[in-house]
């Protein structure tokens, strides 16, 4: 399956979960402009589905090889591993006087979850082996779900989710990730419920209001369903090809609208 970055959802960790704002505002990072941030994660993202996860069907395909006590890389490996250096990936976090770019290592974190996210094929081998280990950590348990989703197993996401939330009621991260997972799964009723505790939280957040409003379009809910793509209208970027889905959304839900 082709892989696209999450890029909505680190957004919406950055600006209302992990809070990247404050972060800014610290000595250490005052040139940094929010700007930056943005369109660190945006090439990052590009970078990840042009580059590294295409190397995921190479490398099955053609896995490395031992032989003679020489291993041979799969070639795409090469390629992909000098872009990563020649952008400077690796020095995001780490000081310029190092050849770093000095920036928070809550962006070189999410960088680094789209690099290991975009080959994920024996991802959830090895998170079930760490859950076999420790079966309550919860860093581990979203990890999981989220990988789940990336992979398109939304059934699966639901229970390492849950039980994250049994273990930490406000994470909401791993909310947010189940509400999505309810929702790609066809269990609207359970979707809703999480997206409204998550909406009552950051009631600004329009990936939330899209949520809502996209389970209220599939019970045929036109009221909710056009409060939820005007409060998303009302905060999300105008430029996406998912606020272009949203106006044609509204004009069918509006009759004679412009």
């Amino acid at each position: 399956m082709t892989f696209r970055a999450p890029l909505q959802d680190f957004k919406f960790v950055f600006d209302h979960l992990a809070g990247m704002g404050d972060l800014l505002q610290m000595p250490a990072f005052s040139a940094v402009e929010s700007d930056l941030i943005e369109a660190v994660l945006s090439e990052n993202a590009r970078f990840t589905e042009d580059v590294v996860a295409p190397t995921n069907w190479d490398g099955d395909q053609k896995p490395p090889a031992a032989q003679n006590g020489v291993v041979t890389v799969t070639a795409s490996f090469h390629k992909a591993f000098k872009a990563f250096g020649e952008g400077g990936w690796q020095g995001l976090r780490h000081p310029e006087a190092w050849g770093g770019q000095g920036l928070p290592n809550l962006l070189a974190t999410a960088t680094q979850v789209y690099l290991n996210y975009g080959v994920f094929s024996n991802a959830l081998t090895m998170i079930d082996q760490q859950l076999t280990l420790a079966p309550t950590n919860v860093n581990t348990l979203v990890n999981k779900g989220y990988v789940c989703l990336q992979a398109g197993a939304f059934e699966q996401a639901i229970a390492p989710l849950t039980k994250a939330l049994s273990l930490e009621t406000t994470n909401y991260s791993a909310l947010f990730n189940r509400a999505i997972a309810y929702l790609r799964a066809d269990k609207l009723d359970a979707a809703q419920q999480d997206y409204e505790v998550l909406q009552k939280a950051f009631p600004t957040a329009f990936q939330i209001s899209y949520g809502l409003a996209e389970i209220a379009w599939q019970k045929k809910d036109t009221n909710a369903a056009i409060r939820n793509y005007e409060i998303y209208l009302a905060n999300a970027p105008t430029n996406t090809t998912e606020a272009a889905l949203v106006n044609e959304r509204l004009k069918e839900l509006k009759p004679g609208s412009p």
